[in-house]
């Protein structure tokens, strides 16, 4: 393999529909296509952290320990625009593309500990459209193009319970007086679990096109289905390092700091492949099929890796009504045992890996906020990966910077919000400075809606 994508190559970016496209990236054609991390706009704002981040009016997508942290039923949903810009050498070319990020729903009461969670996201997408052009001595000018689409997805249900410590906070006492104490929830701890499907479909078509009328052209046409069932489990462990409280034993000032993992043991998949190769022939600009000249098809057994992840917040709630919270996280997936032959020759799977930080900001708390910006909360987070695949022993690495917002609904007395988020990076290859490099910009969108009363999801002020 001379190079990422071809020594020659010419980049054909075809633009579709934002629901139709999963990816434009070179990178998606091999393997699974590009994996896609788990969670909304509000998760992405902190650099799609999800091991230990909690919001408790929106769901995180990615810890199945997180649901029984919300304060009630919510329902989560949002969509991902996504801009790619594509450079090797002198060749470059740009696109838009973009679809539904996740569709969750939690069920919980207000006071209750357990939560039920079901849902379903894309895991992978695969989006491309190449072509290599040459010329061959004794044929003369020909052009290779190489197309592909479609994606893997994840559906799951699963359940969480959260165990709460509480202990006796006493007071000092005035000089003879008596002393006075508080019982109060110091710490939470949450366990959860999800059964997962792993289902979808990648096609890929590969043609050999020679210019000359006289020859006819070859064109190879891939379609694997992929199934799988796995689980994955989760755990935070929430607790109070410091409090302090009013003259009339209200807590007015908190600490609070956060771990949390998850965990997910390797799972089989099964790709059902079918390949044909046919001849066909150009005709006033549309490809015909001659004929077909060999049809094969095959079930190739593979395994999702072991995947984990650790993180660490801590948040700080002040007497003025600001909340402040600073989070890390690292994950690896060890992708060095699925199966080979499902790759270029060139390409081989290793250890995919991430580290993220994040910082998130909220002036006021609802109560205390005059203004929408007094009580929105900001976020901005830094995520370095490493992919899962490499290339001529070189791994395709990307640093994402973003930055994001959550504001509540006005007219509902729930804790229902809307979420944005904008990323900035690039991916590269690791060694490699003339390989393919892409810029990426991403505008992201959702919502959570949660229920206030008799399952009436947005409820008119009474009173302001």
């Amino acid at each position: 393999m001379k190079s990422l994508i071809l020594t020659a190559l010419t980049l054909v970016v075809a633009c579709t529909s934002a629901s139709a496209q999963t990816s434009l990236s070179p990178y998606s054609r091999f393997a699974f296509g590009d994996l896609i991390s788990a969670g909304g706009a509000a998760q992405h704002g902190m650099a799609g952290m999800g091991a230990a981040w909690l919001d408790r009016s929106a769901i995180n997508s990615a810890n199945p320990a997180a649901a029984s942290f919300l304060h009630r039923t919510t329902f989560q949903s949002g969509i991902g625009v996504h801009g790619l810009k594509l450079t090797e050498g002198s060749a470059s070319g740009e696109g838009w593309f973009g679809g539904i990020s996740e569709a969750e729903f939690v069920l919980k009461q207000r006071s209750g500990r357990g939560a039920f969670q079901f849902g379903i996201r894309p895991l992978s997408g695969s989006g491309y459209a190449i072509t290599e052009q040459f010329e061959q001595e004794g044929v003369g000018d020909v052009a290779i193009s190489y197309i592909g689409s479609g994606g893997l997805s994840e559906a799951h249900l699963g359940w969480s319970y959260r165990f709460d410590g509480q202990r006796w906070h006493a007071f000092e006492a005035a000089a003879g007086q008596p002393a006075d104490s508080l019982r109060i929830v110091a710490h939470g701890t949450s366990f959860g679990a999800q059964l997962q499907q792993v289902f979808g479909d990648l096609a890929q078509t590969r043609s050999v096109d020679i210019i000359d009328p006289a020859y006819l052209d070859m064109q190879v046409k891939r379609s694997a289905l992929h199934r799988g069932v796995g689980l994955k489990f989760g755990f935070i462990h929430e607790r109070l390092i410091g409090a302090v409280y009013d003259v009339d034993r209200k807590l007015r000032a908190s600490t609070l700091l956060r771990i949390g993992a998850t965990a997910s043991p390797a799972f089989g998949l099964s790709v059902d492949e079918t390949t044909e190769w046919s001849t066909t022939q150009e005709l006033s600009g549309i490809v015909a099929q001659i004929d077909s000249v060999h049809l094969e098809s095959g079930v190739v057994e593979t395994e999702f890796p072991l995947t984990w992840s650790i993180g660490v917040h801590l948040e700080r709630n002040t007497a003025e009504g600001r909340r402040i919270e600073i989070g890390m996280e690292m994950g690896v997936a060890d992708w060095t045992q699925s199966n080979p032959d499902l790759l270029d020759p060139g390409v081989a799977f290793t250890e995919a890996s991430h580290q993220a930080i994040g910082l998130s900001y909220t002036p006021r708390r609802l109560k205390d906020s005059e203004t929408l910006l007094d009580r929105s909360t900001y976020r901005v987070g830094l995520r370095n990966a490493a992919g899962y695949l490499t290339f001529d022993g070189n791994r395709a690495l990307t640093k994402i910077l973003s930055v994001g917002a959550t504001a509540p609904m006005m007219g509902s007395r729930s804790g229902s919000q809307f979420h944005f988020g904008i990323e900035i990076g690039q991916r590269a290859i690791d060694g490699n400075a003339g390989a393919l490099i892409e810029d990426l910009l991403t505008f992201r969108f959702g919502v959570s809606l949660s229920p206030f009363f008799k399952n009436i999801w947005l409820v008119p002020r009474r009173y302001d």
